[in-house]
């Protein structure tokens, strides 16, 4: 199967722009209130707690956000629970807590474990700003767990 690769944001709607009137649209016309909106973007990497390339338990994803994005979710699909330490906290390459506190994640059940922006003081969920981010995951030891992380994300809404 092939793929295509748009450089985004990707929108989607059949009324680009208000007509001003705040009228809602009728099926298949183009006038009233605008209800252009973001794709949902989507970007996975299986991590292990004690696989290439970990490093002191700091394991850097392949993972990269574009600027601008606000990421709306991450998630775990844990194949093999999280041995010894079984916490980790979610950052970036330049922040180690740039998305969620160390050791904020618990990786100790078979399953989906959702990480939200449940307090995010600093705004990096909402928009990571100016500058791509590289997910990074900080284990406090190396150990045999498996999982596979999802980030979701709206590509450069710049809120």
């Amino acid at each position: 199967m092939g793929t295509t690769t748009f450089t985004g944001p990707v929108t989607v709607g059949n009324v680009v722009n208000s007509d001003g009137t705040g009228n809602l649209a009728y099926v298949g016309g183009s006038d009233g209130t605008a209800n252009v909106g973001y794709v949902v973007m989507a970007q996975s990497q299986v991590v292990d707690q004690n696989g290439s390339p970990v490093t002191n338990g700091v394991y850097v994803t392949n993972i990269v956000i574009p600027a601008q994005s606000q990421v709306t979710s991450m998630d775990f699909n844990v194949l093999t629970t999280w041995s010894g330490s079984q916490t980790l906290g979610i950052g970036t390459t330049a922040n180690a807590t740039y998305f969620t506190a160390a050791d904020a994640i618990t990786l100790n059940n078979t399953g989906s474990t959702v990480v939200g922006p449940n307090s995010d003081s600093n705004g990096n969920w909402v928009n990571v700003h100016d500058q791509d981010v590289q997910i990074m995951l900080t284990s406090s030891n190396t150990g045999g767990g498996t999982a596979v992380l999802t980030v979701f994300y709206l590509q450069s809404i710049n809120i």
